[in-house]
């Protein structure tokens, strides 16, 4: 195990799994928010763009499977949830926001009938506040690095 794989297992309860190692079906895939957002409001795939979540949005819609976008604002933005714009970069939060915002999301994700997630960005550094945002939710939290299976 790596030490950055180890970290977040440790701090945050979060796995690091192959793809090959999940079920499609069975969990809320998620990824995280982008800066740059298209319109005034909308639902995640017209709201937040970015090339990570141009490569989530295709494995999702390709497999069918229901998403959310791990929000520094609404804790989760579910795939067919119309909400506004907004502008709140990962360190302006406090660590009492990311609770906040990770109980908001275990709620969501509950209500929507999930009781795990699989969490897709390609760096770890980069998802640290991510991590930390899940790790409140009481979910299951698996995440990817990649969205391509290996092949034997």
């Amino acid at each position: 195990m790596k030490p950055w794989q180890d970290e977040i297992r440790r701090r945050w309860g979060i796995r690091h799994v192959p793809l090959e190692a999940i079920a499609d079906e069975g969990h809320l895939w998620t990824s995280r928010c982008a800066r740059t957002k298209r319109v005034t409001e909308g639902r995640p795939r017209d709201l937040y763009s970015s090339d990570l979540l141009d490569e989530f949005y295709a494995f999702v819609e390709l497999k069918g499977l229901r998403y959310a976008i791990v929000s520094d604002r609404y804790g989760l933005h579910m795939d067919d949830e119309v909400m506004d714009y907004y502008d709140v970069h990962p360190s302006s939060l406090s660590a009492s926001d990311k609770r906040e915002l990770g109980m908001l999301a275990g709620r969501k994700a509950a209500d929507a009938g999930y009781g795990s997630v699989v969490f897709f960005a390609h760096s770890p550094l980069m998802s640290l506040p991510y991590f930390e945002i899940l790790g409140h939710s009481q979910l299951d939290v698996f995440y990817v690095t990649s969205l391509k299976r290996r092949t034997a």
